[in-house]
């Protein structure tokens, strides 16, 4: 086999067209992810909010197989996001990287409907980014990972016609690595699990002959944080899911899923969680976006310039417009703060906002800072 060819199959999916229409009602998303124009579709939730799931499809698939998500935990009160990956769908781009890039695309598409926190349901090619991605990107709360490759050269290989010799195999990965601009050893659900925190359901058709169950087995035991392998009898690659007991067990795993931890004093208190270059603000159980040229200047430990300080001040007003200010007074015995931790690669710095007047948040706007260790990976807390 030409290895040409290998490396244009695995770099070059077959892109699916969208057919049908879609009676559920729907907002169209589109957003832009290292330059490419991505296109999905958001379904609101109906009745009590619960949060946010975000599909993402397999190979060679596209947005419409989300619906049926949709359609299942609309109803229970989850929004739903569900686009076409990069190559695939309307969505623009030419290359598949299996979580290189498209890890990265996620994020994009969390910003661009301004999601605080998240929920991944991934199938495949969808799980495995959804995995790789729960690594990085704090707003991830849980993933359901649905038959997932643990590594793509592994897969690749496993793929591969039986006709293709182990030499053309490798020759066709570097074609494919030169072509595409991506790393296939680091393309790997199994390394990144190491790095998750979250809660994670691992589900794989005991008979799946295309990605065989040893995949999740092998991401399962790599796992650090609280997760779960649910191997369905019976059942192969494309129809893990098609048991209703499945869904049951799904269902369930989201009821037991933990939410943030909300202050428990009585005067409210937020936090700024510091993840690539971006600050969000944690009031109660949710994250609120810090304006980065404000995130910047802190990182920088510019404290005494005048500049910063008016950025704080309309920081600082911005939140308050937003609800975040909300307390101080009487009503809570005591100043209510705002703590925005920043990172730069030497110090952890903490800017604090005290808020003396409820009718007046910006009656007194102070600067404090303090160095601690050298921390890249902050945990959910909130200020004492």
């Amino acid at each position: 086999m030409p290895p040409e060819w290998g490396a244009n199959g695995l770099l070059h999916p077959m892109r699916r067209a969208l057919v049908g229409a879609v009676d559920l009602p729907h907002e169209d998303v589109v957003f832009r992810s290292d330059g490419l124009l991505l296109k999905g579709w958001l379904f609101r939730a109906s009745g009590v909010r619960r949060g946010l799931i975000v599909h993402l499809h397999g190979v060679a698939d596209n947005r419409r197989s989300g619906v049926g998500i949709a359609q299942r935990f609309v109803p229970k009160g989850y929004d739903v996001l569900t686009y076409d990956s990069r190559a695939h769908g309307e969505s623009e781009g030419k290359d598949c990287t299996y979580g290189f890039y498209e890890k990265r695309d996620l994020s994009g598409a969390l910003e661009a409907i301004h999601a605080e926190e998240a929920i991944l349901f991934g199938s495949s090619l969808g799980a495995a980014v959804a995995l790789q991605a729960a690594a990085e990107d704090p707003r991830i709360r849980g993933v359901i990972a649905q038959s997932p490759f643990s590594d793509l050269e592994t897969i690749a290989r496993e793929r591969a016609p039986f006709v293709a010799t182990s030499a053309e195999i490798t020759e066709a990965l570097a074609i494919a690595e030169r072509n595409g601009h991506f790393r296939i050893a680091e393309v790997s659900p199994r390394l990144a699990a190491s790095r998750i925190r979250v809660p994670v359901l691992l589900i794989h058709g005991e008979k799946d002959r295309e990605t065989s169950a040893a995949h999740s087995r092998r991401i399962y035991d790599a796992l650090r944080g609280p997760r779960r392998l649910l191997l369905v009898p019976g059942r192969g690659h494309n129809d893990a899911l098609r048991d209703e007991g499945t869904w049951r067990e799904i269902e369930a795993w989201l009821d037991a899923l933990p939410v943030l931890r909300a202050a428990t004093r009585s005067s409210p208190q937020f936090e700024a969680l510091a993840y690539g270059g971006a600050e969000h603000v944690i009031r109660r159980q949710r994250r609120i976006p810090v304006h980065r040229d404000v995130a910047r200047a802190i990182t920088r430990r510019n404290a005494g310039q005048p500049d910063l300080q008016r950025g704080i001040a309309d920081e600082a007003s911005r939140l308050q417009q937003l609800g975040v200010v909300l307390a101080g007074g009487p009503d809570h015995g005591r100043d209510a703060r705002i703590v925005i931790p920043a990172i730069d690669d030497q110090r952890h710095a903490h800017v604090t906002f005290d808020v003396t007047d409820a009718d007046d948040p910006l009656a007194r706007v102070t600067l404090n800072q303090h160095a601690t260790t050298r921390r890249r990976n902050p945990e959910y807390r909130f200020a004492s």
